[in-house]
């Protein structure tokens, strides 16, 4: 299963879960709950802030180099889980 998430999306797939996809899509769903603050706090930095990498962003990137000042920015990792 590939994703794009910032973290890797492991689910279950064994008895317990009755081997259904249904099952599967509720897990995707529950994991991308977890990442709404991360996303909102990444959208707030992309919107005001002047990032210089990465150029074209996506939903799994934890990471900004944000410019501060002139020759002078400042690489920031986010964790997904507590981005705050």
């Amino acid at each position: 299963c590939q994703t794009d998430l910032p973290l890797p999306f492991n689910f279950s797939w064994g008895e317990k879960e009755k081997k259904k996809l249904k099952n599967i899509v509720d897990q995707f769903h529950e994991s991308l709950s977890r990442y709404q603050e991360f996303w909102k706090i990444m959208k707030e930095f992309d919107e005001n802030t002047w990032i210089l990498e990465p150029e074209h962003k996506s939903f799994s990137q934890t990471s900004r180099r944000i410019a501060i000042g002139k020759n002078s920015s400042i690489q920031i990792e986010i964790n997904p889980l507590k981005p705050k």
